[in-house]
């Protein structure tokens, strides 16, 4: 299977001889990724589903809609923004319903959905290295993530869903109404939707026995629907679906950021889900951060929405950024509030799950007082 993914990409460059990295650069619960190295020195990703890999799965249909709204998006941003993502060369999706495995044989090129993509030159930021940043490279790199959400807010969409489109042509892509996210089973957005959230949020719901979390959770979701401006429940943005930054490729010398990788599950949202901070920056409750790195976080959200305020003032490009963007940033902590209930409500185990939602329980009724 990796062997007919090296001559696939050997084909793809005139023949140029290529290796399989020795190992996996990651291999996780959604992607498996590999790395593929010519004898020019160029390097290329591929990009396998993990769930593929295994002889006894059967595609869904929901999984593969799920892949080809990931190209679609990365097709769409850049055909039509500066966001630096990486270059798609090639890719497969498997029929649905079929095995990967055929005659008791292993998966081929056919059965497995895979990718091959540019591979971004320099590395991951991740936790452990933005933690030993100083102000200065960290201003740098979050001057650039700034840009990124910048570039996206230049192209507001009039429905929310996740895109979609046809792979093999060069036609615009279509909103289908209905939402990806990692851990949650896909849901169906209803015309009345506002908030991404709120689809979610009535599934999860109603897996809730305790009323008074199960109460919170509504007051909070609620709250966040009644004070949305007419502007926010009409005008919808296309959002990095998990801008931790594992996601964020950068040169380590310079900070320049290369690239930002794994759209999987991206979506269009509403402005002000749009304007979550990115999550390396917010208080995260289940880290026991000390006052200073507290005082930290703050100081990396307060010079990020200062950040945005500045780009947009010498913005000339057309369209521009909506001019409220920074202040959507300031107010957006209910949502990242509601985001991780759902989130653990569904991810965390039984056991410790009471525990989370009494820590999430004194967040919420704090923000909203």
């Amino acid at each position: 299977m990796l062997g007919a993914l090296c001559t696939r990409a050997s084909q793809l460059r005139r023949n140029f001889p290529c290796k399989l990295g020795t190992s996996p650069l990651d291999s996780g619960t959604f992607h498996t990724i590999h790395t593929l190295r010519f004898n020019d020195g160029v390097e290329w990703i591929a990009r396998l589903s993990t769930k593929s890999l295994t002889l006894s799965y059967i595609p869904t249909k929901e999984d593969m809609d799920r892949f080809r709204s990931e190209l679609a998006t990365m097709r769409w941003l850049k055909k039509n923004t500066k966001v630096r993502l990486p270059d798609v060369y090639a890719w497969n999706v498997p029929i649905a319903d079929r095995p990967t495995s055929h005659n008791g044989g292993a998966p081929n090129l056919q059965s497995v959905a895979w990718v091959l993509m540019e591979r971004l030159p320099g590395v991951a930021l991740t936790y452990d290295l933005w933690d030993t940043l100083d102000d200065e490279p960290r201003q740098k790199i979050l001057m650039q993530i700034a840009d990124m959400f910048l570039e996206l807010d230049r192209y507001p969409f009039d429905v929310l869903g996740s895109l979609q489109g046809q792979l093999s042509s060069s036609n615009e892509v279509t909103i289908e109404p209905r939402i990806y996210r990692y851990s949650f089973p896909p849901v169906r957005v209803s015309s009345t939707d506002k908030l991404s959230l709120s689809p979610v949020y009535r599934d999860v719901i109603a897996q809730i026995s305790n009323k008074e979390i199960a109460d919170v959770i509504t007051a909070l979701h609620d709250n966040l629907t009644a004070t949305l401006q007419p502007y926010e429940s009409e005008t919808f943005f296309l959002t990095h679906p998990d801008l931790n930054p594992t996601n964020v490729i950068i040169d380590p010398s310079t900070f320049e950021i290369s690239g930002f990788i794994d759209w999987d599950c991206a979506h269009t949202v509403s402005s002000l889900e749009s304007s979550i901070h990115p999550w390396f920056i917010q208080d995260r409750y289940y880290v026991k951060f000390t006052n200073e790195e507290l005082a930290r976080n703050l100081m990396d959200r307060e010079y990020f929405t200062s950040c945005l305020r500045e780009i947009q003032k010498n913005m000339s490009a057309e369209p521009k950024a909506r001019m409220y963007i920074a202040e959507d940033f300031e107010r957006s902590t209910g949502l990242f509030l509601l985001g991780q209930y759902l989130h653990d409500t569904v991810c965390t185990d039984i056991g410790a799950r009471e525990k989370v939602h009494e820590t999430l329980k004194s967040e919420v009724k704090s923000w909203l007082s």
